[in-house]
């Protein structure tokens, strides 16, 4: 007995053993099930929520190009028409340039034969989302294509509509314009309006030219509002906006002031989208639509909104940077001093080229211009 003692002893601890190790194993077998149970419900609720996601941002994608901006009034533009040089379609091609003009006509449907208060392009590099924007004076003199002569830029929209106040800049300025929204003033009302107000720092000397127009703005657009009494960060509503935005007179600094505070107007409503909630954006959209006309179509107009949180709004410039005015035959024009010189430091601010060199047709034109102002 004595003898077998240990041998039994270490039978029963192998018998012990055993059946841990075969309980263990059970155990594992019944955590590995509970587990891979865990995993495909986690798999089967995400593809859930995916497939759910999925289908109402189809059906919403689907209402909001196929109803939404249904409401868009169309442009026609002939895009191969657009005289993009060679040279600027290759080094611009990381750039989305959109004109946008305000143009002095109530009928948004009906602008023909009218001038554009504004001409503002709007820069977006596609690949960092940053964007710069420029104001091109009203008055300065240019090189209109249709009618093969010089004149005011905000002549061209009167002589061939947005089409060619496109062709204007892209052969002054070596631009690759294709796309554009055109807005008058009672739309811009209704956009800023839509948005809640646009926070601006509005200057003590523009509120006398503000509160002097404010009534008539009311009546253009249609509508009333409450005169400016303080200076400092207002929120402005759409009449107002529109006030701020035309002023131009008195102590308010003339053509070159008024072009920034119109770049100051769509900083602000760049900032403010982008901090509108998919809601807001959404209801914001209803109002905004049918209120602007432009060529860009459903698809691109979708893509844009949905990138608008990635935008980075960097510096906005004024152009040309160099430029004096005089009357000539009887007119006051605004000379840039010189086309070339301004094209390069346009490229260099807009776009970071640091010695870019304007193309044979603008330095064609600066000549032109330049014999123009010898000979006045």
């Amino acid at each position: 007995r004595s003898t077998l003692f240990p041998y039994t002893t270490l039978f029963r601890s192998l018998e012990l053993i055993t059946g841990m190790a075969e309980k263990k194993k059970t155990s594992e077998k019944k955590a590995r099930k509970r587990s891979n149970r865990a995993k495909m419900f986690l798999v089967l609720t995400v593809l859930i929520v995916t497939l759910v996601t999925t289908a109402f941002a189809i059906a919403y994608t689907k209402n909001f190009v196929g109803g939404k901006l249904a409401k868009v009034n169309r442009l026609d533009v002939d895009r191969s028409s657009l005289n993009i040089c060679p040279k600027a379609k290759k080094e611009l091609s990381d750039y989305d340039n959109i004109l946008m003009l305000g143009i002095d006509t109530r009928d948004i449907e009906n602008n023909e034969g009218s001038r554009s208060d504004a001409i503002m392009i709007v820069s977006i590099n596609k690949i960092s989302g940053a964007i710069k924007i420029a104001s091109v004076y009203r008055d300065v003199y240019l090189y209109i294509p249709v009618e093969e002569r010089f004149d005011k830029a905000t002549h061209a929209h009167a002589y061939g509509g947005a089409q060619e106040t496109m062709r204007m800049l892209n052969i002054n300025l070596d631009l690759n314009i294709e796309k554009v929204i055109v807005v008058n003033w009672g739309s811009v009302a209704k956009v800023v309006d839509a948005m809640g107000g646009l926070s601006v720092d509005v200057k003590k000397n523009e509120i006398d030219e503000m509160n002097r127009y404010i009534n008539d703005t009311g009546r253009t657009v249609g509508g009333k509002t409450d005169m400016i009494e303080n200076p400092g960060y207002r929120k402005l509503d759409g009449i107002q906006a529109v006030t701020y935005a035309r002023i131009r007179k008195g102590e308010s600094g003339g053509d070159t002031a008024r072009a920034k505070r119109m770049r100051k107007l769509l900083n602000a409503a760049v900032k403010k989208l982008k901090g509108m909630s998919f809601r807001e954006l959404d209801q914001w959209s209803d109002e905004a639509m049918p209120a602007i006309k432009t060529d860009i179509d459903s698809k691109e107009i979708l893509s844009l909104l949905l990138k608008v949180t990635r935008y980075d709004i960097q510096n906005s410039i004024g152009w040309p940077n160099k430029h004096d005015g005089w009357i000539m035959e009887g007119v006051w024009y605004d000379f840039p001093m010189t086309l070339e010189r301004n094209v390069m430091i346009f490229h260099k601010k807009m776009f970071g080229r640091e010695s870019y060199r304007p193309s044979g047709m603008v330095k064609k034109y600066s000549k032109q211009i330049e014999e123009k102002i010898k000979g006045r």
